[in-house]
């Protein structure tokens, strides 16, 4: 696993170096200096931002083949395999559940006082656009890093599998959210919650499926 570990480290330091080198290139940031890297409504940062995070799957595959010798669909599910049959039902299981979340959200943060309406921003149809297009492939590179494989690879320190699966879970939900950066505590738990939730349904129905749906929708 450590092995694993750095290996998927320097190659991914790498993709990304080169993912944000073409893309400065290509022009996809007209003035990279005005750009507030926080700020993901800008159509362009965010479609580079998504392509840093998604070239992050054929690294996590090339660890499982070179640091263990097993075959890339490990990192999917107990089948070896991405259970493409189960996305539509999750989906439809996610989206209700996940909007009145967000519905709530937004209600309570209007009567809070919290929350303002100001419309759609400059160049909504093309964020949406990239939002449609490369956020369901950015979540499950995130699925894949950090419950398809971190999650295994801490629990392969620990001898006992629930114990193991525990652990993983804790770690990674809080490595989950460090990596987006929160700028506060309550962020940052509504993070490591999210990732708790995702190592569960991942637990409970033996792959990545369910957690990437659940990441894509949100």
């Amino acid at each position: 696993p450590l092995l694993g570990l750095l290996l998927f480290t320097a190659v991914y330091l790498v993709a990304t170096a080169v993912v944000l080198i073409a893309g400065l290139a290509a022009g996809v940031l007209p003035d990279p200096t005005a750009i507030d890297p926080t700020d993901l409504t800008d159509p362009g940062l965010l479609l580079l931002t998504n392509v840093s995070l998604i070239v992050a799957i054929p690294c996590v595959w090339l660890s499982w083949v070179a640091a263990h010798g097993m075959r890339i669909g490990w990192s999917s599910s107990v089948l070896a395999r991405l259970r493409w049959r189960l996305l539509a039902p999750y989906t439809l299981l996610a989206l209700p559940t996940l909007a009145a979340g967000l519905l709530l959200s937004v209600l309570l943060g209007f009567v809070a006082g919290d929350w303002e309406a100001t419309g759609p921003v400059d160049g909504f149809g093309w964020l949406l656009l990239v939002v449609l297009l490369t956020t369901p492939l950015q979540s499950a590179a995130e699925e894949y890093v950090f419950r398809g494989y971190l999650s295994q690879a801490i629990a392969g320190w620990v001898g006992r599998p629930r114990a193991g699966a525990v652990v993983a879970a804790v770690l990674t939900a809080a490595l989950f959210s460090a990596a987006h950066l929160p700028p506060d505590v309550w962020t940052f738990l509504d993070r490591f919650a999210f990732g708790l939730a995702a190592s569960a349904v991942v637990w409970l129905t033996g792959g990545l499926e369910a957690a990437i749906v659940l990441h894509a929708v949100n």
